[in-house]
């Protein structure tokens, strides 16, 4: 299945994407979505994504936020700002997915939770940038030969750095400054979201 741009010279951002929210759990597998503003954003809900290629969106290849989202077997290519991006109580499972051409790989936001295995982050402009006050995990993960690897807020753990390989800089802190470069979060026009209470602490929710 493939969901892309009816141009004739496809762009990103010529469509604006996939938007799932509601308290029914999706499905999407073996699709490829191209050219959207956001290739898929999900709000409220859960999401299982198997086997799918996002590709040259504007925004976000894929967006979460007060979801939970299972992402196996696919790629995320050529995204002009962040591949994934975890916002705000979302629980992100990542396994066997290859990021590669993307502004970022993985955007984390705060209160959010991600757990990445088996995936490959290589030739993105950033492997990881982290915001803070969420958590992180990897497992037989690599993050390399990418710009950055990882730009983080507070300290990475050990899964993650040792992950981090063989960059053109391999950790940095300008996480607020490429974040500012990003595009802004996609909207859901209709749907309430659940504002970030700045008193939450991650170590709260695991």
């Amino acid at each position: 299945v493939i969901f892309r741009s009816a141009a004739s010279n496809p762009k990103p951002g010529d469509w604006k994407g996939i938007a799932i929210t509601g308290n029914a759990s999706s499905e999407i597998r073996n699709a490829n979505i191209r050219d959207a503003v956001a290739g898929i954003a999900v709000e409220n809900s859960t999401l299982s994504l198997q086997s799918t290629n996002v590709t040259n969106s504007l925004s976000r290849g894929l967006f979460a936020r007060n979801s939970k989202v299972t992402v196996t077997d696919g790629a995320f290519e050529n995204n002009k700002g962040a591949a994934i991006h975890a916002d705000s109580y979302t629980e992100l499972s990542v396994k066997q997915v290859k990021f590669s051409g993307n502004q970022v790989a993985l955007y984390s936001s705060p209160m959010s939770i991600t757990d990445v295995e088996s995936s490959l982050m290589e030739g993105n402009d950033y492997g990881i940038l982290d915001m803070g006050n969420s958590f992180l995990a990897f497992s037989n993960s690599q993050i390399s030969k990418n710009k950055t690897g990882a730009s983080a807020d507070d300290v990475l753990d050990k899964s993650i750095i040792g992950s981090v390989s063989g960059n053109e800089t391999d950790f940095n802190r300008d996480f607020k400054t490429a974040a500012s470069l990003l595009p802004p979060n996609p909207e859901i026009p209709g749907v309430e979201s659940r504002p970030l209470n700045t008193n939450d602490k991650i170590g709260d929710w695991l």
